[in-house]
Order: structure tokens, then sequence, then C-alpha cells
């Protein structure tokens, strides 16, 4: 079953435990593509499997970009790709994709799936430009436990993002 349909089908936010377990997964199977040199670029409930055995399957690696020349064309990109609802700020000013960026989308994911709406309500391109101006406004409030490290990974400065070994300690 895709994410998106899990997330459809409940039309409310998934119990803590449950995206705990999935989001731990996640974080490894992140972890694996950055480990072998690639950045995902699309990452968003519509590209996650889980089967029925219970393991995420990560799916679409077509935008998925070696690091070394993601990060080396960046400039040169004419336009700029992926699902705008789950764009982290840097894909919208061309500046090329990162691990800091498939990072953002997991936590716009995460936040899907524990409030049962978008990080960004509207996943306009219109609306999404937003964030290349927002400054925590949309994500200020006394948050805490997964809805908490989801928004961190929200944070419009990449390196202010945890890491992947900062998100391993947290799950």
């Amino acid at each position: 079953m895709a994410f998106r349909y899990m997330i459809c089908f409940c039309k409310s936010k998934l119990d803590e435990p449950f995206v705990r377990f999935l989001f731990r997964q996640l974080i490894e199977a992140v972890a694996a593509i950055h480990g072998n040199g690639l950045v995902h670029c699309d990452i968003k409930p519509s590209n996650i499997l889980l089967t029925g055995a219970g393991r995420l399957v990560l799916l679409d690696f077509g935008l998925a970009k070696c690091v070394l020349e993601a990060k080396k064309t960046a400039s040169s990109q004419p336009i700029w790709s992926g699902t705008p609802g789950y764009m982290a700020p840097e894909q919208f000013t061309l500046c090329g994709n990162t691990e800091a960026t498939d990072l953002y989308s997991v936590g716009a994911t995460m936040c899907e799936c524990l409030t049962s709406g978008s990080a960004f309500p509207d996943t306009g391109v219109d609306a999404s430009l937003v964030k290349l101006f927002d400054k925590g406004r949309r994500r200020s409030g006394n948050v805490q436990g997964l809805e908490a490290i989801a928004r961190s990974l929200l944070h419009q400065d990449p390196g202010a993002r945890p890491s992947i070994e900062q998100l391993r300690r947290s799950f």
C-alpha cells in the first residue's frame, strides 16, 4: 500500500508509534541512498510503499542524482523539478539538491502522517514558493515528540536541518 493511500484512507493522523516505526525505516532507506552517493530528489508519500509484511520501500528514482553532479550542476539547471509540496526551499532557487534536500522532503512527509495534512496546506506552486520567505511562522508553537523532529526537518536553512545521524538517535 502506498503512503499516499494510507494517509487518504485514514482521514486522521496516524498514531505516533506507527509513524515512528515507518520513519525509522525511511531514515535508513535515505541513509543507504546517500551512502551510495545519490540524492533521491522526490521523496513524498506516493513514492513510499509499505509491503504487506510492514517493510517500507522507497520508489521512483526518476529524479535521483549523483550528489557530486547535483552540487556541480546546481546553478545551470534550467528549471526545478520535484513535487512542490515536498520540495525544499533551495530547490526553488536552483541551488541544487543535497542530502539536506531529501531530509526536508522526509520532514514534509512525516508532518503529513502526524497531522493528516500537508506541512504547507496548499501544495500548489504559488503556495510552495511561500517556503522561500517563510521564517518559521507556520512552524511556530509548542510541538513535541515526532512532530518537533518533523518540523526541524522543514527548516529553511539546509545546514540547520538535523543530520541522518541525529535522526537515528531520535528514533
